[in-house]
């Protein structure tokens, strides 16, 4: 009996150790980050983020630049489109009134003007206008209060619709037409030939936003359904 006892309390303390044992490696497995551990961690995920975040004002930035400038070009379509439309239903086209004044006589007769460029683009000559008047859909021929009028003036492109007594805008302020470089275009407006009137409208110039400066050169030429 005494053997028995003396076999089960060395088993006992066998197994008090093991359990110590296990119980001191599970304290040294949960041992926790160090500070310098923590500090590289932390740093990295700074800076992570930081650059994560400068991409995104990046691209934001750059989307916000790509729409102010395609609105921009979308208002210049627009104008070119407005000129061409009633360009194509006018009558009594007018571009060459350099020395010409507004009045009845001028207005309402047929005059060709086109455009002398030389090898730089340039308008050269006294051909070149920044102006063109003509008569309007369903207009009356006989007075110039209705006359239908594009300038190009102050960097910018304005319509009249009374003969020229009184423009609007048609352009942004963010966009600046060269008035060197553009201007209208009129041939066989006085062609007995029975040409139809050939209108040529070219806007050259820049679309500013903040400090981006885009550069844009549109051209189109349209013809008149009447004479």
């Amino acid at each position: 009996m005494m053997n028995n006892k003396n076999t089960m309390e060395n088993k006992q303390l066998k197994i008090n150790k093991s359990l110590k044992f296990s119980v001191s490696g599970l304290r040294s497995q949960k041992r926790g980050f160090t500070i310098l551990e923590v500090m590289v961690a932390s740093t990295i995920f700074i800076l992570v983020v930081v650059s994560g975040i400068t991409v995104l004002l990046n691209v934001t930035h750059n989307l916000r630049i790509t729409g102010e400038i395609r609105q921009s070009m979308d208002s210049l379509g627009f104008a070119m489109e407005d000129i061409s439309r009633n360009v194509r239903l006018g009558t009594a086209f007018d571009c060459n009134l350099s020395n010409k004044t507004l009045t009845d006589t001028t207005l309402e007769t047929n005059s060709t003007c086109a455009i002398s460029l030389d090898a730089q683009g340039h308008g050269t000559g006294l051909q070149r206008s920044s102006l063109l008047a003509f008569e309007g859909y369903q207009g009356n021929p006989t007075i110039s209060a209705d006359q239908i009028v594009y300038k190009i003036e102050l960097g910018r492109l304005s319509k009249s619709t009374d003969g020229g007594s009184n423009y609007v805008f048609i352009t942004p302020a963010n966009v600046t037409i060269d008035s060197v470089r553009s201007g209208f275009s009129v041939r066989y407006a006085d062609d007995t030939n029975h040409l139809v009137p050939l209108v040529t409208i070219r806007l050259y110039g820049t679309v500013t936003y903040q400090t981006t400066v885009v550069p844009f050169n549109i051209q189109t030429s349209v013809t008149s359904r009447n004479r």
